[in-house]
């Protein structure tokens, strides 16, 4: 679990860089999809509300360093939302596309939201369809594109790291491969 954390850590890290750098080179109309949320989306669907939290931490505090004068805010939003995200776990199938999409969608038009209330609507900008069809709505569609490769990404990932944890686990200090216990009790 703990080289889980390290792996998808630093490809959220990859992720930021990427989204902050090369991103706006291919920007349309001035948006840019939002990786990080489609990497804590993804890690909260498929590993659950802890790995969400926790990623949501990390994701969110690069984003206050890097984009805001303040601390804290990117962090707990990132937060809620790994939280939020992980809670679909339980009834949510791996393999449907289509569902990671919607919930997908429904965190990024939250996030949109919350980030257009704090730091719009309170500095006097208060036209709502204005941001809405200008930014909002580009930007989830934006989003839900590149978010089919972060989610197939990472779904690789984190199986090929529980296989390679599974092989392990079933390994003695020299290398060898351990005799598998049920089949031993079933003869």
């Amino acid at each position: 679990m703990k080289s889980k954390a390290i792996i998808m850590g630093l490809l959220a890290f990859f992720l930021i860089c990427v989204e902050s750098t090369v991103l706006h080179r291919i920007e349309i109309y001035g948006i840019v999809p939002n990786l990080s949320l489609c990497m804590v989306v993804s890690c909260s669907l498929l590993f659950g509300s802890t790995f969400g939290r926790r990623l949501g931490i990390l994701v969110g505090l690069c984003q206050d360093i890097l984009f805001l004068d303040i601390l804290g805010f990117y962090t707990l939003l990132y937060f809620l939302l790994g939280q939020a995200a992980g809670v679909f776990k339980n009834g949510f199938d791996q393999n449907s596309l289509l569902l990671s999409l919607g919930i997908t969608a429904l965190f990024d038009l939250l996030y949109s939201f919350i980030c257009y209330f704090f730091m719009h609507f309170f500095q006097g900008r208060i036209d709502v369809f204005y941001f809405l069809t200008h930014t909002i709505l580009p930007e989830l569609c934006y989003t839900l594109i590149a978010s089919i490769p972060v989610y197939f990404w990472v779904r690789w990932v984190g199986e090929r790291l529980d296989r390679m944890s599974e092989r392990h686990r079933h390994q003695d200090s020299d290398g060898k491969v351990l005799p598998n216990r049920r089949s031993e009790n079933i003869n």
